[in-house]
């Protein structure tokens, strides 16, 4: 099989790369490959007006190119598909460019005459050759499978190397790549009259070594291969009329039915399957307690105090992490991910906060210094104290309250257990001074799997 790819990376000596403005035929190929996201960087700006309304602007002589270099590759694509092969197009970012239309309007007369041209905006998805589609601009890489179990195969094996530029505002053909949790397709597959076109989310082979790039671009070629022989093999080379579907032959209608209704609880399903997902995904959000670092941390922190009563608003840029308040009371926070133990310097920076909130508003907040130490460790090697005694001198004087983010994790899930417990232990946080001493052992509240020795949140208390 002749294999011909425009604007695809793939480095396999079975992939020939063809010039979008070259003119090698497409109809020289089996199988054509197109990733459209650098179209219009084969295409050169006019030299005084580059950009209009925001997007490149191509002088008159290119727009005359890219029509016509356009049209003769929609429909070389187009006898592409009618001659029985596939199309495979990876879904590019939507982005728009102007182009002359030909058209020249002038003003004044000798020396003073001044000539006007006209443009028109194109659209990257009106390059696509066939319906109209419309795609919004969005980036990610948590795709979910849903759809017929022959690209299953596929997908399995390709899923890491996929990530999203874009969805559709509306499905097309048959969609089998969602956005994860979402009803937003970023995959489908499309039936033509002879042939089909599958659109994929977009791929980028290139590693930091040669040797990488031709593994991945093996790996696709032959999983995209094996799909299109069982594709090829499923659709047949022929497709029925229209009117065929007047006559019926005995048990079709029957058949139909029974595959709508299997659909019908299939998709009800997919629906409940993704909504537990879901759920289980923003459960396993607080493992962030005592795994995450930086604005992870931060957030999740800033999320726990909101569920056990707190008002939490983040602090103003370069000053402390939270600002929390309860029932008149206020703290400030310091949040930290740290792979060591805390420090004074941690400890400063928080007072330094404290003193700065103290000035601004007249009242004195407590400071909560809050920790995830050594979270580069598992928590069963974590034997190190997380506020060694160089500091607590410091902080014990200035009030502070030290706590850790799997106590804090503790607390959280007490509260959860026991609303009961949400007054005296809030309380405690305030009053603490120096280190918090509750939940210090996190076998209390977390389940542990010894089979593989990972960590989870019993699900009974945090729900």
């Amino acid at each position: 099989m002749r294999i011909g790819s425009i604007g695809c990376d793939f480095e396999n000596k079975d992939i020939s790369h063809v010039l979008f403005r070259s003119t090698m035929s497409l109809l020289d190929y089996d199988l054509v490959l197109w990733d459209p996201s650098f179209l219009f960087d084969d295409y050169s700006a006019d030299s005084r007006y580059p950009t209009y309304g925001g997007y490149k602007c191509l002088s008159n002589d290119e727009s005359i190119r890219f029509a016509d270099e356009l049209k003769r590759r929609k429909t070389e694509l187009d006898d592409l598909l009618e001659n029985g092969r596939p199309l495979v197009i990876f879904v590019p970012t939507p982005t728009s460019l102007y182009r002359w239309n030909g058209q020249t309007t002038y003003s004044g007369s000798g020396r003073n005459q001044k000539s006007t041209y006209s443009v028109e905006k194109f659209d990257l998805n009106d390059a696509i050759p066939f319906s109209t589609i419309e795609t919004v601009a969005s980036e990610g890489d948590s795709i979910e499978f849903r759809g017929d179990s022959i690209f299953k195969i596929y997908w399995d094996r390709m899923k890491e190397y996929h990530f999203f530029s874009a969805y559709f505002r509306s499905n097309i053909g048959k969609p089998f790549l969602f956005i994860k949790g979402t009803e937003k397709s970023v995959g489908t597959f499309i039936k033509t009259k002879k042939s089909f076109i599958l659109l994929l989310p977009s791929i980028d082979p290139v590693r930091n070594t040669k040797k990488e790039s031709r593994e991945i671009s093996k790996n696709f070629l032959e999983s995209l291969l094996d799909l299109i022989k069982k594709l090829q093999t499923e659709t047949g080379d022929f497709s029925l009329p229209s009117w065929s579907d007047r006559y019926k032959l005995p048990g079709e209608k029957d058949q139909v039915n029974v595959i709508s209704e299997k659909e019908r609880e299939m998709n009800e399903l997919i629906k409940i399957i993704s909504k537990e997902k879901e759920k289980l995904n923003r459960l396993r959000e607080y493992k962030l307690l005592f795994s995450g670092t930086g604005k992870s941390l931060e957030l999740i922190v800033k999320k726990v105090f909101e569920e056990i009563g707190f008002t939490a608003e983040k602090g103003k840029i370069g000053r402390d992490d939270l600002i929390l308040s309860y029932n008149g009371k206020v703290a400030v926070a310091e949040i930290k991910g740290l792979t060591k133990s805390a420090s004074e310097k941690n400890a400063a920076q928080l007072e330094k906060w404290v003193m700065e909130y103290l000035s601004e508003n007249s009242i004195h907040p407590k400071g909560f210094l809050i920790i995830n130490s050594f979270n580069n460790l598992p928590l069963k090697d974590r034997d190190k104290e997380d506020f060694p005694d160089q500091m607590l001198k410091f902080s014990e004087h200035r009030e502070h309250c030290l706590i850790t983010t799997i106590q804090l994790l503790g607390l959280f899930l007490k509260v959860k257990e026991t609303p009961d417990h949400q007054e005296t232990l809030i309380n405690e946080l305030f009053s603490t001074v120096g280190k918090y001493p509750r939940f210090l052992d996190y076998k209390e509240f977390l389940k542990i799997d010894n089979q593989n020795g990972s960590h989870d949140i019993k699900e009974n208390k945090a729900n």
